[in-house]
């Protein structure tokens, strides 16, 4: 999987550390409401955890932007039709499974 992670030079920040949760480190985000919660099954979540999504989607939406000095900028809309989520495994919890205790 591609790390969507900014690095600090993609930030431009001069400050030391930039909290993982802030929304310019990590840009991409979704935010889904009640109906869709519900059928994720996600009433029991947990600020702070992370889960494994899969999911079906639509391009609806796609944009190139030509600057000065030949530099490109991009941007895509997806449209998620279909998703799975689920608890994000650890190596530990995955060998468990895997090889018992």
């Amino acid at each position: 999987m591609a790390n969507l992670r900014r690095t600090k030079t993609e930030l431009d920040v001069n400050s030391a550390e930039v909290p993982s949760y802030d929304p310019s480190v990590y840009p991409v985000s979704m935010y889904i409401s009640d109906d869709e919660v519900e059928k994720l099954g996600l009433e029991n979540s947990k600020v702070g955890a992370e889960m494994l999504m899969t999911a079906t989607v639509k391009v609806t939406s796609f944009s190139v932007d030509e600057r000065m000095k030949d530099k490109k900028s991009y941007s895509i809309t997806l449209t998620v039709m279909e998703a799975e989520l689920k608890e994000k495994s650890t190596s530990e919890t995955q060998a468990k499974t895997l090889f018992g205790e």
